[in-house]
C-alpha cells in the first residue's frame, strides 16, 4: 500500500511571526479606512485563519514522527537484546521523551504568551491527583538518590472544582526543577489552606535541600529561558521553561508565585490558587488512610480493528502493538478507503487519524454518523491524532468520536482505551 512519507510543514508567508497579531492587528487606517495588509499584500483578517493553524501544524508535523520513533522503541524493547543493545533502545527511548517534553513546553509557552490557554472546570480529587503524580515523579527522584514526599494537611477539601490537568503540569514543573538542581537530600510539597473565604484558596509549597539561587536571581527564574545563571545552561539540561509555564498558570488560577531560597540551603517554591468546592466537598477532621490495595486484572475483549491511518511507519507500529494482543487489524490509508472497508467487512472498532488525504477524520466520522442516523447502528470511533492542541479533544467528541488519543501514546495506553471501548460496546 502506497503512502506518503513526508511531513508537510505549514510554515508564515514569508517569515512573519506564528504567534497571532496584537489586538491593534487588522484595524483599518485612520485617513484611508483600507484594511491592513501583510507583507504579502494579503488583508491582515485573510492571513489571521493561516497563523491560527500554524502552531496545531506544527504540533501535527512533531508529533507524527515521535509517535513513530518512541512507538518503535517500545516495540524493540520488548525484543530479544543483548545488554548494550537494550541500554540504547533506553537512551532512545528516554531521548524521544525529552524531546516530546521539550516540545510541548514551547507550545505551551506559546499559547501563554498569547492568551490562548482557558482553564477547565471540573471536579477532581486532590489526594488521588497528588497521589498519582508523585509516584510517577518518585521514579526519576530515586534515580538520584533522592527522597519524595507529599503532605496534604488535614484541613484541606480533598473534593475541588478546578483544571486538575493544568495543576498537575504546575505541580510537575516545580517538582522536576527540584530533581534537577538537587544532588541529596529530599523534596517535600506541602498543601494547606490560605483561606476560605471569599473563595477557597490552598497553599502549594515545593522544598528541596538544593543548590539555592541567590537573592538577585531568584525573580528571573520565572522568566522565558533562564536558569539560575549562564553557565547552569552547561551543567543542568532543560530550557528554563518550566517555572515561566508554571508562574503563567498560577496567574491563570488566580493565584500567585515567589521562591524563598539561599545558596547551598534549598529553595522553597511557593504558589497558591483559587478553587471552588464540589457538593461532595467534605472537610476532614482526621487523616485520610489510603488503602494500597491490588486490584483484579481487568476484563480483555478482543476485537477487529480499522486503522485509519496514512502514514506508513504509524500503521505498521499501531498494528503490531494491537495484534501482540490477539486483536485483527485492518488499515485503510485514508477516510475514503476506510469507508470502503466499513462496507464490506464487519468491525468492531475505529482507530481514526484526522489529518489524512483525500477524506480526513472528521469527514468519515460524519459519514458513519450519517449513515447510522439511518440504520440505527453505532460503530465505535477513537481519534489517533497527533493534533494536541487545547480543545482538539473536545473538537474530536463533538464531530461524533467516542474517544481520543493524541500522538505519542504508548502501547499501554493505546490498549487501555481499545479495550475499554471494546467493553462499552459488547455490552
Amino acid at each position: 500500500m502506497q503512502n506518503k512519507d513526508g511531513l508537510n510543514l505549514p510554515l508564515p508567508c514569508d517569515g512573519e511571526s506564528a504567534l497571532p497579531e496584537s489586538p491593534a492587528a487588522g484595524s483599518t487606517d485612520r485617513q484611508s479606512g483600507a484594511p491592513d495588509r501583510d507583507r504579502t499584500g494579503v488583508p491582515a483578517e485573510t492571513s489571521r485563519p493561516h497563523k491560527n493553524e500554524f502552531l496545531p501544524n506544527v504540533s501535527h508535523g512533531i508529533r507524527t514522527p515521535l509517535h513513530a520513533i518512541m512507538s518503535l522503541a517500545e516495540s524493540l524493547s520488548e525484543t530479544a537484546l543483548s545488554m548494550e543493545q537494550r541500554t540504547m533502545v533506553r537512551l532512545l527511548r528516554t531521548s524521544a521523551s525529552s524531546l516530546l517534553g521539550a516540545v510541548d513546553n514551547l507550545l505551551d509557552y506559546s499559547l501563554l504568551e498569547t492568551g490562548q490557554i482557558e482553564l477547565a472546570c471540573d471536579s477532581f480529587d486532590l489526594e488521588q491527583l497528588m497521589g498519582d503524580l508523585f509516584r510517577a515523579l518518585d521514579v526519576p527522584a530515586r534515580q538520584r538518590g533522592l527522597r519524595l514526599c507529599c503532605e496534604i494537611r488535614q484541613d484541606v477539601p480533598l473534593r475541588l472544582r478546578g483544571d486538575a490537568r493544568r495543576l498537575r503540569q504546575v505541580v510537575t514543573n516545580l517538582v522536576a526543577n527540584a530533581i534537577q538542581f538537587t544532588h541529596a537530600g529530599q523534596i517535600s510539597m506541602t498543601v494547606s489552606v490560605a483561606s476560605r473565604n471569599p473563595a477557597l484558596i490552598l497553599h502549594f509549597v515545593v522544598s528541596d535541600t538544593g543548590i539555592g539561587i541567590t537573592e538577585d536571581r531568584q525573580s528571573a527564574v520565572f522568566q522565558p529561558f533562564v536558569q539560575v545563571d549562564g553557565s547552569d545552561m552547561r551543567t543542568y539540561r532543560g530550557l528554563g521553561l518550566g517555572l515561566r509555564i508554571a508562574a503563567k498558570l498560577v496567574e491563570l488560577m488566580k493565584g500567585e508565585i515567589w521562591v524563598e531560597s539561599a545558596i547551598d540551603q534549598g529553595s522553597r517554591f511557593n504558589f497558591t490558587a483559587s478553587f471552588g468546592l464540589t457538593p461532595a466537598t467534605e472537610f476532614p477532621e482526621a487523616p485520610v488512610q489510603r488503602l494500597d490495595t491490588q486490584r483484579p486484572p481487568s476484563p480483555f475483549r478482543l476485537g477487529t480493528i480499522l486503522l485509519a491511518e496514512d502514514n506508513y511507519i504509524n500503521q505498521m507500529v499501531t498494528a503490531r502493538i494491537l495484534e501482540g494482543k490477539g486483536h485483527r487489524v485492518v488499515v485503510g490509508a485514508n477516510g475514503r478507503l476506510a469507508l470502503e472497508i466499513l462496507e464490506r467487512q464487519p468491525v468492531d472498532l475505529v482507530l481514526m487519524d484526522i489529518q489524512m488525504p483525500e477524506m480526513d477524520g472528521f469527514q468519515a466520522t460524519k459519514a458513519i454518523r450519517d449513515q447510522e442516523a439511518i440504520t440505527g447502528a453505532h460503530m465505535p470511533i477513537i481519534a489517533l491524532t497527533a493534533h494536541a492542541m487545547q480543545g482538539y479533544r473536545e473538537k474530536c467528541l463533538d464531530a461524533g468520536m467516542d474517544d481520543y488519543l493524541s500522538k505519542p501514546v504508548c502501547g499501554k495506553d493505546l490498549l487501555e482505551v481499545v479495550n475499554r471501548t471494546l467493553m462499552g460496546a459488547g455490552g
